[in-house]
């Protein structure tokens, strides 16, 4: 949004809204199943490396992801990589979540949805690759989250005077 300036509001509206949802699906998950960060970690960072690295590094790797140094580095990780983009783009583009903008990103993560080639919430786990698999609740909250947050700012904006 930021490459079209000011010329892009509608766009600009629906970061502003997904980047709030996102927080809200990334962070809840952790509330609702706590293993779900170490799960997304291990198979995104730590799994990779393992496979690529020399074995004197994989061995040291292997060794440190077990200690709670190695775990508050990767919360500073995610809060730069999760937390800060998002909720800057919320606050950049705060201006333009509009009704438009709330209504236009409802479809946005049935799109996501729909381009993971996947038939159902928790058959997106085939990308995200947490163990064990995260139960029901948790990806209806993910979801869900996302309508639930649209559809309370669209009341909100609607009797606001």
């Amino acid at each position: 949004a930021l490459w079209f300036g000011d010329s892009r509001p509608l766009l600009q509206g629906i970061v502003c809204v997904c980047g709030v949802t996102t927080c809200i699906g990334f962070y809840g998950t952790q509330v609702l199943a706590p293993y779900a960060f170490r799960g997304l970690v291990d198979a995104w960072a730590v799994q990779p490396v393992l496979r690529v690295a020399p074995r004197w590094f994989a061995v040291q790797l292997e060794a440190a992801s077990e200690t709670q140094l190695f775990w508050a580095a990767a919360r500073l990780a995610d809060f730069f990589i999760h937390l800060v983009p998002t909720m800057t783009a919320a606050y950049i583009f705060r201006h333009a979540a509009t009704a438009s903008a709330l209504i236009a990103s409802l479809p946005t993560n049935l799109l996501w949805l729909l381009c993971t080639g996947q038939k159902t919430l928790a058959g997106t786990n085939a990308i995200y690759c947490i163990e064990p698999d995260l139960p029901n609740h948790v990806w209806r909250f993910i979801y869900g989250s996302h309508w639930a947050f649209c559809g309370a700012a669209l009341v909100c904006l609607a009797v606001a005077p």
